[in-house]
């Protein structure tokens, strides 16, 4: 059984193998280790993912707090307070995540401060409803529900 955090869709590149153009062997499996959120400022940060994501995470570094997520770890990162010289930027695209309890996730969504929320759920084709919102950084985000037990 899935833990109740939220997961990047993007385990689905697991077990990626060559393409039928590609001659030879199997490509070696990929996983991904890490997705990371640029903040401006971690401690907030802290607060708003322990609230969506229902659980405390760790800090690792002084510009930096994870949240273990399956196999990966959401990593929210303060670039500056890190010590890199820069300011984070918010990133372009959305990070997909998935969750067992869409419903409990979306509570979580709207006590946590999101910048955006989606007002209600909505389907994907497949069935699967999911919410998209914005954190307090600008950084979009797309939860969807886990798939269905057969």
């Amino acid at each position: 059984m899935r833990s109740c955090c939220l997961l990047p869709i993007a385990f689905a590149l697991s077990g990626c193998v060559a393409s039928p153009a590609e001659p030879g062997p199997a490509a070696p499996a990929v996983r991904v280790l890490q997705v990371t959120l640029p903040v401006s400022d971690v401690e907030h940060a802290a607060r708003f993912y322990a609230r969506l994501l229902g659980r405390p995470g760790e800090r690792v570094g002084p510009g930096r707090h994870d949240f273990p997520c399956g196999e990966a770890v959401l990593a929210c990162l303060d670039p500056r307070s890190a010590g890199q010289g820069r300011d984070a930027r918010p990133l372009v695209e959305p990070v997909w995540l998935e969750v067992d309890d869409i419903e409990a996730a979306f509570a979580r969504a709207r006590g946590a401060g999101c910048a955006s929320l989606d007002r209600e759920l909505a389907r994907l084709t497949t069935g699967r409803r999911l919410f998209r919102l914005e954190d307090p950084f600008g950084n979009p985000l797309c939860v969807v529900e886990g798939a269905q037990p057969r």
